[in-house]
């Protein structure tokens, strides 16, 4: 039964406050020291009010969340229609999708350790390689230093949920330094309307977890810096299964290794050069029940080594920048064995400004070998068109692949699914193109986006599920707009996105939204600070029959914070609703995997 959940994680990739930048930032996400052509927003995680990195995704243009169930059901990620495994997710730059089953789980990123979120809208393997097909979300942690400081943050909420943070962040001599821990656990047992047995309890849903963060940096001479960061994360909960499979013993433990470290040098003069190296390691165990003997449980261990060294500088015009990158992924658990990939990259980036303050042309190129499904050429061009002070027009057009996932390959046969080694990568051509412009404390952006994939990877029904490429090619294009609105002591904030995304037989695709809304208010007077906000979704497939769908739903959320010297107060409801406003005890984001439908927390936080 645990590797029937296993396959639906599997297959769960196949089927705040969002900021428009005004000035010139550094985007790390695209690695651009300069605003660039690509669509980018950047998320301030502190003013999100949000409890979770998922939650936080969702309020974004162009961005959707498939949530497992709460609080210990896993959360992947979707951009412009793409699928989990088809969204890279990074960690202060570094990848941490494993090579086994493609995707990253977001609920194991507590929040109270990030500073920032930046998504990067569209295809991004020219920069980053595999797995960038839809695009790729930087978690940016918090900095060392910037204090001496003492952050306490405490909450409790819902279903006995309550968390616990504290860092440390401050400068010795020349040592710049940050460490924190964080835990967080939950009961999980909330009510859900159940469609044989009417209002029922979710039972074995809880979690618990720990996070241990270090961070220091040590500048040796004025223009040499050295920095280490270190990050281990555990988590232990129960796994209730899907509504018609129910697990009532399952459960899971994670576990998550992580160091790095590196060397940036001041060369040459007007740019910078950095060696740096990782280490990643995640393990995740499964079992049906407590009497499971330890030979009988499910595992995966997943390994990940880099080494990347990156140069960048500006020459007239020009503004280069280059990275050689060696990848190490390797996997060994219950179901596959010993399996692993090797990757060998080079990335260069010219971007040209021929007329300096008007246009900017960034050319982009990397080159992927691997051991496995040999090597893909990534190109990119953009352009950035400054036609006023305040208004610019942007595009790019670009390739971007996907990598078979491990599981995808090597999944043994067993009584309900088999793997397929003759897997092809994904290959995709990415389009976009918008506009953005501000006037009198009102931001703009405007983009259409197309993304035509080939050879897509879908696991499908049969004798037994199986993956296989589709034919044709698959569509997913659409509008992504948003505005934002700032006067003095209070914001409004709108964004919207339609989406279509249908294969090459024109079959609309699983838990695709046509259309998503997401609106916000902030009010702020002296000591005290207020927000409501609105998410709409529409209906989505979950077959390919296009006959059974999830309902639409509308989400509502009140929140409000005080603070006094160096405490914070706050608290926040959400609440979901049909759409004839009718309040609902649970909904689905992905079938038979029911979320809570009322949730509320109450927070304080403590600086010094």
């Amino acid at each position: 039964m645990i590797r029937i959940l296993l396959m639906l994680s599997i297959l769960s990739g196949d089927p705040d406050i969002p900021v428009i930048e005004t000035e010139e930032v550094l985007v790390t996400a695209t690695k651009l020291r300069e605003k660039g052509c690509s669509f980018v927003t950047v998320i301030p995680v502190e003013k999100s009010h949000d409890d979770s990195l998922a939650s936080v995704l969702t309020n974004t243009e162009g961005t959707s969340a498939w949530n497992y169930g709460s609080p210990a059901g896993f959360s992947y990620a979707s951009i412009r229609g793409s699928t989990g495994n088809q969204v890279l997710v990074l960690i202060d730059g570094i990848r941490v999708n494993n090579a086994e089953e493609g995707g990253f789980d977001l609920s194991a990123v507590p929040l109270s350790s990030v500073d920032r979120i930046e998504v990067l809208r569209g295809g991004g393997s020219s920069i980053y390689g595999a797995d960038a097909l839809g695009g790729v979300i930087n978690v940016i942690t918090r900095t060392p230093g910037l204090g001496p400081s003492t952050t306490v943050q405490a909450s409790y909420g819902s279903f006995n949920t309550g968390s616990l943070s504290v860092s440390q962040a401050g400068k010795v001599r020349s040592l710049d330094y940050l460490a924190s821990v964080t835990t967080k656990g939950s009961e999980g047992n909330y009510p859900y309307d159940d469609p044989r047995m009417g209002l029922t309890k979710r039972e074995n849903n809880s979690f618990f977890s720990l996070d241990l963060m270090g961070k220091g940096r040590v500048t040796i001479v004025e223009k040499t810096k050295v920095s280490i960061s270190g990050d281990i994360y555990g988590s232990d909960m129960g796994v209730p299964g899907d509504l018609l499979h129910p697990t009532p013993e399952g459960k899971r433990t994670n576990r998550r290794g992580f160091f790095s470290a590196s060397v940036a040098e001041k060369w040459p003069s007007n740019g910078e050069t950095e060696l740096k190296a990782y280490f990643l390691s995640q393990i995740r165990e499964y079992y049906d029940n407590v009497s499971v003997p330890e030979d009988r449980k499910d595992i995966y261990r997943n390994y990940g080594t880099g080494v990347t060294l990156r140069s960048e500088g500006s020459l007239g015009w020009n503004s280069l920048y280059c990275l050689l990158e060696g990848r190490d992924e390797f996997a060994h658990s219950t179901p596959i064995g010993k399996k692993g990939r090797t990757t060998a990259a080079i990335y260069v980036n010219d971007t040209i400004d021929p007329v300096q303050g008007f246009i900017k042309l960034p050319l982009s190129m990397r080159f992927d070998l691997t051991d496995d499904f040999g090597s893909a050429w990534s190109p990119r061009v953009g352009f950035l068109l400054s036609l006023l002070k305040d208004l610019s027009m942007k595009g790019n057009i670009g390739t971007s692949f996907r990598a078979p996932a491990l599981d995808d390959l090597y999944w043994p046969e067993d009584a309900f699914a088999k793997g397929n080694p003759l897997l092809r990568p994904e290959k995709a051509i990415n389009y976009d193109i918008g506009a953005e412009g501000g006037i009198w404390g009102l931001r703009a952006e405007v983009a259409y986006f197309r993304n035509d994939v080939r050879d897509l990877i879908q696991w499908t029904p049969g004798a037994k599920w199986s993956p296989i490429n589709i034919t044709g090619t698959t569509v997913l294009q659409g509008v992504e707009a948003g505005t934002a609105f700032t006067v003095p002591h209070a914001s409004l904030l709108v964004n919207y996105t339609y989406l279509s995304a249908k294969d090459g037989e024109e079959r609309p695709l699983f838990y695709r939204p046509a259309h998503k809304v997401y609106s916000r208010i902030d009010l702020g007077a002296g000591i005290s600070s207020f927000f409501l906000d609105f998410q709409y979704v529409s209906f989505r497939y979950i077959d390919l029959t296009a006959q059974n769908t999830l309902p639409p739903y509308m989400i509502f959320g009140l929140g409000a914070a005080i603070t006094w010297k160096s405490f914070e107060v706050r608290t926040r409801v959400r609440q979901v609703f049909d759409t004839a406003l009718t309040p609902l005890v649970s909904y689905q984001e992905v079938y038979l995997y029911p979320v809570p439908g009322l949730t509320w927390d109450f927070g304080v936080t403590w600086k010094q």
